[in-house]
């Protein structure tokens, strides 16, 4: 790892602090970019899908993205969304517009790319997989053969895959493990506040049942 590796890993530790620290990684070497999926660099639209899987339920809060920012790409500065599908892509679970702000702007390979770090709410993850997808006009994402090898171009905000790209996008997520290592399911979360509802309805019964006797 040279210097300039060095100052981009030690930039990104430090924008971490302001959203959580690292709680996963895509790949094992987030400095050797070797390539880019646009989301639209030949006018059509696409957005790269990126395949993950967690061991344990995370409250997810931020993220770090690699982005290329060549001529006619700002990096996502301007804004991109930020979407978690099903384990299968075949279903959106989260979407939020990010506006990221600029941790570290560098070059590999002749080619410029931006390190950029954006605030997440509201995204409680249980363990299991998913696929991240970042997309936004003529915004590009660094990717290199470090990971799992499940990236894909899909049609934006469907899931349905358009090609295989291989190799993995540079992404971290920031946040914080789940008391007791797991995050119910939006589902779940529904159930209990209705449960905790009639509970409550129950107990005050209970309480004015007492006051009349």
């Amino acid at each position: 790892m040279n210097a300039t590796s060095l100052f981009a890993a030690a930039a990104v530790v430090s924008a971490g602090a302001a959203h959580g620290t690292v709680i996963y990684s895509s790949t094992s070497n987030l400095n050797a970019q070797v390539g880019y999926a646009c989301s639209s660099c030949t006018g059509v639209a696409f957005e790269p899908l990126d395949r993950f899987t967690f061991s344990n339920g995370y409250s997810v809060t931020g993220l770090n993205l690699w982005t290329y920012a060549g001529p006619g790409y700002d990096g996502g500065l301007s804004g991109f969304t930020f979407e978690v599908y099903n384990a299968d892509h075949t279903k959106i679970i989260f979407s939020e517009a990010l506006k990221p702000t600029l941790v570290y702007a560098g070059s590999r390979n002749r080619l410029a790319y931006d390190v950029v770090t954006a605030g997440v709410k509201g995204l409680h993850l249980g363990a299991g997989t998913y696929w991240a997808g970042f997309s936004a006009p003529n915004m590009g994402v660094a990717y290199g053969p470090y990971g799992n090898f499940s990236l894909i171009d899909t049609t934006p905000h469907t899931g349905i895959q358009t090609s295989v790209l291989g190799g993995d996008t540079y992404y971290q997520f920031l946040g914080v493990q789940a008391q007791g290592g797991s995050v119910p399911e939006p589902g779940a979360w529904t159930t209990m506040l209705i449960g905790l509802g009639l509970a409550g309805v129950g107990l005050r019964a209970r309480r004015a049942s007492r006051l009349t006797v």
